[in-house]
């Protein structure tokens, strides 16, 4: 994908094997809003989730219509969250 930048995610659902994430978010349509990949990085008390998302330059010169969509991913994580608090990668540290 092109112009790959972070997007906020909406909420995200735990599995009960507490390493299986749904993601949930809302994006555009595609070719102009294409998910590219998911960033997880883990620490003590925190696992930070990010989405990247750009558009598909394969597609070419086209327009698409700005309406929103609400889409998810799941992410399997490398170890369980384990109480772990959910951080947006997107989203401005305070």
């Amino acid at each position: 994908m092109a112009d790959v930048r972070p997007i906020p995610w909406e909420r995200i659902d735990v599995g009960s094997d507490d390493r299986t994430l749904t993601v949930f978010f809302t994006s555009g349509i595609e070719p102009c809003y294409v998910l590219d990949h998911v960033d997880d990085r883990y620490g003590a008390s925190a696992v930070t989730i990010t989405l990247y998302e750009g558009h598909d330059p394969a597609a070419g010169k086209v327009a698409c219509i700005e309406i929103a969509m609400f889409k998810y991913v799941k992410v399997i994580l490398d170890e369980p969250l384990a109480g772990r608090k959910l951080v947006d990668g997107a989203k401005p540290k305070n």
